[in-house]
């Protein structure tokens, strides 16, 4: 009734037309896709006349197929009705619309599927119609409107499709969806930034079947390697670590016998980037190993630059922090050098990342600040987002939570409209941290469990970010165990469920009960905060024992309870903390 009054405004079921409207849905097997088409019929024919000529149609087909099933039949005949009703440039449009696995938008339509007879300003109103006939259905998200075909629809016209026609299709589907990526990765430090991540995820299914048509078809593998490169933020940024992994690696087993092409050194070092978040270490080396060799041979100053950028990463994650340091001060100049703004941003912060780990909370404060300040030059918040959790991390170190919190609840309050899912889990471990350390355990517990939720979803977890990290998130998880009441569990109430990301944000989000409260201003007794003061000068545990006339024993057991009550893993932590206090 809903849909034929969407045809025909004051249609209604009466005692003249409701036993043709009851054999025309029996006749139809309650398929709605069947009735979507018979309904469309409406506008020009009532329903005892729409039930005779289908019933013609009918008679018509069985003659000519005794094997098919009566459904098929129905609907075959149904779909056949509804195209030889279209005219000959919606027949066309009909076919060409063939070539999307999923929805798409009008733009796409237009770049696609305008050529040979159908130019631009006729798509428009060749869709206007199909959507008429309920050939398109449409999907809108405020004042976004987006087309698609049922399956059965859309696999009829790509059967009516020629080879020739269908290969030009393919084609120019690939190259819009190609400029698409490229345009984001070219524009990506802007403030467009999360309209393009938001883009390449609602045009995921039209992404891959560029990629799958580009690696299959001979002589398309550059093009392949593109895409699968330019679509680097979307593999890392919404998730897509495995997917991407896939292609890119279907794209380099494509490349056995041109290794010296630029497009196949990006694809390796972008594949070294996912392998790398992936907890893949020793993968992600061989793939920069080989990206160096290209870069070498080609003279690329480029893709020397990535090379040395993510062999900080591969630092970082395999707990070789001073290197880490060196390759990212050597990226960060030599994107500056070749004019990669995007690149140097990110060697910037994650510079920070290796500095605030490396116990140098103060220095990953400044470089972050820098980060943060050139990326608000050009409206840019990826950067400002990872920025703000290494900024957290810092303040977390040298005990400021109440700063630390703040600067975390920055970052995912990016994130609600970004939907970054490595900076989503990432900072609300660190949020776990900063309840661990104010002793509000039930909010760690809870805080944890939705990290670890995400981490899940992303099919890596926190161990692949380094040992460091993982130290510190097993310490947490040890605090928080000792603190919760006897009885407790310390199980969080998302130990087994899969929150999306923004689940993750709004749990992360939610007020602490007691976020106003800091309980352990001052966590070190008064002995604690000697021998503190004294290894924050750089002597030994035996200097500090001969300065403080006790035992070495007992300034190992000071120094390891100093350890756990700051939640830090070395002495250049307790340095660090030590120098904030006296500045406070």
């Amino acid at each position: 009734m809903n849909r034929a009054r969407n045809v025909v405004g004051d249609f209604a079921i009466t005692p003249e037309n409701h036993r043709a409207v009851i054999e025309l849905c029996t006749r139809l097997d309650g398929m709605p896709l069947a009735i979507e088409f018979a309904v469309a019929r409406l506008q020009s024919m009532s329903v005892t006349q729409l039930l005779d000529r289908l019933d013609q149609r009918f008679r018509l087909l069985s003659r000519g197929s005794r094997t098919a099933e009566p459904r098929h039949r129905t609907l075959q005949a149904l779909i056949d009705w509804s195209y030889e009703l279209c005219t000959p440039e919606e027949q066309v449009l009909w076919q060409r619309l063939s070539v999307f696995p999923s929805s798409f938008d009008l733009e796409a339509a237009d770049e696609i599927c305008s050529f040979d007879g159908l130019v631009p300003d006729l798509v428009l109103d060749l869709l206007d119609r199909l959507v008429a006939k309920s050939i398109l259905l449409t999907e809108r998200n405020g004042e976004a409107v987006r087309y698609r075909q049922l399956m059965t629809v859309r696999e009829y016209g790509a059967g009516r499709l020629n080879d020739g026609a269908a290969t030009e299709l393919r084609r120019r589907h690939r190259d819009c969806f190609l400029r698409r990526a490229e345009t984001m990765v070219e524009q990506w430090s802007t403030p467009r930034q999360g309209e393009f991540i938001l883009r390449a995820r609602t045009e995921h299914p039209n992404s891959m079947a560029a990629l799958q048509w580009s690696v299959a078809t001979p002589g398309e593998i550059n093009a392949a390697a593109r895409l699968a490169v330019a679509l680097r933020h979307h593999w890392v940024s919404d998730g897509y670590l495995s997917e991407g992994r896939f292609w890119l690696d279907r794209v380099l087993g494509e490349y056995d016998d041109a290794p010296a092409l630029h497009e196949r050194g990006s694809a390796l070092w972008v594949v070294a980037w996912v392998s790398l978040l992936q907890g893949d270490h020793e993968a992600g080396a061989e793939y920069l190993a080989e990206c160096r060799r290209v870069a070498t041979a080609l003279g690329d100053d480029g893709l020397l630059a990535h090379t040395e950028h993510w062999s900080g990463l591969y630092g970082i994650f395999t707990g070789d922090l001073s290197s880490a340091i060196v390759h990212y001060e050597r990226a960060v100049a030599a994107h500056d050098r070749v004019g990669d703004l995007s690149a140097r941003l990110t060697a910037q912060f994650q510079l920070g990342m290796a500095q605030v780990f490396h116990g140098d909370p103060r220095i990953a404060l400044a470089t972050c600040d820098r980060a943060i300040k050139s990326a608000a030059e050009h409206g840019e918040l990826w950067t400002r987002a990872y920025s703000l959790w290494i900024i957290g991390i810092g303040l977390w170190m040298m005990g400021d939570h109440s700063a630390a919190r703040a600067a975390a609840t920055d970052a995912l309050t990016i994130q609600k409209n970004f939907h970054d899912a490595i900076c989503t889990a990432l900072t609300t471990e660190l949020l776990s941290w900063v309840a661990a350390s104010t002793r509000d355990f039930p909010r760690a517990v809870e805080l944890s469990g939705a990290a670890a939720s995400v981490w899940r979803s992303l099919g890596t977890t926190i161990r692949a970010f380094g040992p460091h990290i993982d130290e510190i998130s097993r310490a947490s998880a040890k605090r928080v165990r000792q603190g919760l009441e006897p009885g407790t569990s310390d199980s969080s109430p998302f130990e087994h469920k899969r929150l999306t990301k923004e689940e993750a944000i709004a749990v992360a989000l939610a007020e602490p009960q007691d976020a106003d409260q800091e309980t352990d201003i001052q966590p070190l007794t008064h002995k604690e905060w000697q021998v503190a003061q004294l290894v924050a000068r750089g002597l030994t545990n035996r200097q500090v024992a001969e300065e403080l006339v006790v035992s070495p024993r007992t300034v190992d057991g000071h120094v390891g309870r100093i350890l756990t009550k700051l939640d830090v893993t070395t002495r250049m932590h307790i340095a660090s903390w030590v120098d904030c206090r006296r500045g406070m």
